[in-house]
């Protein structure tokens, strides 16, 4: 199964993705976003992802 991040990150988010679900996975798994946004080659990115998340 391919999660929510690794789908935003391919720019792959679709609408099966509720609101809510997306704020669970955030609140779960806000590690796994920081570590993600780490790894992005373009650090800008990475923090914009971070934000995203956050919001």
């Amino acid at each position: 199964a391919i999660n929510v991040g690794e789908k935003y990150l391919a720019g792959k988010i679709d609408a099966e993705h509720t609101v809510s679900q997306v704020v669970e996975w955030q609140r779960i798994n806000k590690q796994t976003a920081e570590l993600l946004s780490t790894k992005l080659t373009d650090r800008s990115q990475g923090i914009d992802l971070v934000q995203w998340f956050q919001e």
